[in-house]
């Protein structure tokens, strides 16, 4: 970068959008990174064999020619010079679609883009990715190079499949479980090169079978079955929303004695950047459908709301740290207020901290809370009795405190199933 900044210093005098002729002969050099979105990480540089999309000097401005280029930790050299580039031309484009014979922008997607395991590396098997750079911003600084940021443009999903039950957990635990997604759209079919949108097929009549393991959990919240990162294309869903079903095992000395299949329609919404919105599989985002099974008797799936961020390929042990339930003092009180709100099952808010059947929810506390400012938790800030929830006919509710406890103004509290308060005396 030294020996760079010095070149460009010595040829400034004849300006550089001039035609002077070292600019003209100038390798064009490239960069690229992955973006990431763990904030606490640095975007990761690109490896292995991609693919540019650059218009010839002489040649129309919207017809393309792509080459196939090899970065090594970030950089690459593409063997060209800028003197074979029409720097009138659009865009500069970067992807790891190996289609080199189209001159067009849009491309037919190769079946390696079919829907499928996430890949051990970015930028492997299904996993697209892209960026652009308008040509007119880097023309000016021919010795800098290139620089791509490239996007995920599928979308990933993940299931985390627990069971308050302990047979159905002990199932789950055992391995012996079968996870299927169906009517769902598992064919892209062309690739915008100019725009990044992915095109797919109109045919959802697609089962795919997940892989996954039992992650055990180091608290009291139970373990539970967390399926393969699996790649889709982007799509939206009306009222046909895909069906996740979910068949368990129960089996003597190895022998398979009886089946039976959770199955339920994947959620209607979502909750993305804040906001509730319908369900769909977002280019560049991860979503994460947290499940609970019932009971054997019981083969309802009650759905968590999906919570969809940007692409992140977290590891197993991490996607099972917040089960359903109440962690803090301000969840209490947001549980509290939306529960007086509406406690109907269409509540949203209401299924982040519990489950709900029979027209009774079950709400869960996994850690001991400490109450600064009890008025929209408790019935009175003097004495306070119970849990302030409103009684609402047709509705009940049970509190699982997990013997966790609540303490304001020093004072420690059960709380039984019916949100009573009883304090605490130590022997």
């Amino acid at each position: 970068m030294v020996a760079m900044g010095a070149m460009m210093a010595a040829c400034s005098d004849n300006g550089l959008n001039e035609q002077t002729g070292w600019m003209e002969n100038e390798a064009l050099q490239l960069t690229a990174s992955i973006s990431e979105t763990i904030q606490t990480r640095a975007n990761e540089p690109a490896s292995g064999t991609y693919y540019f999309s650059y218009v010839k000097n002489g040649a129309g401005n919207s017809t393309y020619s792509t080459v196939g280029v090899v970065f090594n930790d970030g950089d690459a050299a593409p063997n060209l010079t800028w003197g074979g580039i029409n720097k009138s031309s659009s865009l500069f484009v970067l992807d790891n679609v190996n289609v080199t014979d189209q001159e067009k922008l849009t491309v037919t997607l190769p079946e390696t883009f079919v829907a499928g395991a996430a890949p051990a590396n970015p930028g492997e098997g299904n996993d697209l990715l892209w960026d652009t750079v308008k040509v007119a911003n880097v023309i000016s600084a021919p010795l800098s190079p290139v620089h791509f940021v490239l996007e995920h443009r599928m979308s990933m999903l993940t299931f985390d499949i627990s069971s308050r039950n302990s047979e159905i957990d002990g199932l789950l635990k055992s391995g012996k479980v079968s996870v299927q997604l169906s009517n769902v759209v598992v064919k892209p079919t062309t690739f915008n090169r100019s725009n990044g949108t992915v095109s797919i097929s109109d045919d959802k009549n697609n089962t795919c079978k997940l892989g996954g393991a039992y992650v055990s959990s180091d608290t009291e919240v139970p373990g539970g079955y967390i399926t393969d990162n699996w790649i889709f294309p982007p799509q939206k869903f009306g009222s046909e929303r895909p069906v996740l079903s979910i068949t368990l095992e129960r089996t003597i000395d190895d022998v398979t004695t009886t089946k039976k299949t959770f199955k339920g329609v994947l959620p209607e919404s979502m909750l993305y950047g804040g906001e509730y919105r319908s369900l769909e599989f977002i280019s560049g985002c991860h979503l994460t459908v947290t499940v609970v099974l019932g009971n054997w008797d019981n083969l309802e799936v009650y759905f968590r709301p999906v919570l969809v961020e940007k692409w992140d390929e977290l590891d197993l042990k991490d996607l099972n740290v917040n089960q359903i339930g109440v962690y803090t003092a301000n969840e209490l009180e947001e549980l509290v207020g939306a529960y007086n709100d509406n406690p109907g099952k269409t509540n949203l808010t209401l299924w982040k901290y519990g489950i709900f059947s029979d027209s009774k929810w079950t709400f869960y506390l996994w850690k001991n809370l400490t109450i600064n400012d009890a008025s929209k938790i408790f019935d009175n800030t003097t004495n306070p009795t119970k849990l302030n929830f409103t009684t609402k006919a047709g509705y009940t509710f049970t509190f699982q405190s997990n013997r966790h406890t609540i303490t304001y103004d020093n004072k420690e509290y059960n709380i039984n199933q019916k949100g009573t308060l009883t304090e605490k005396t130590n022997p």
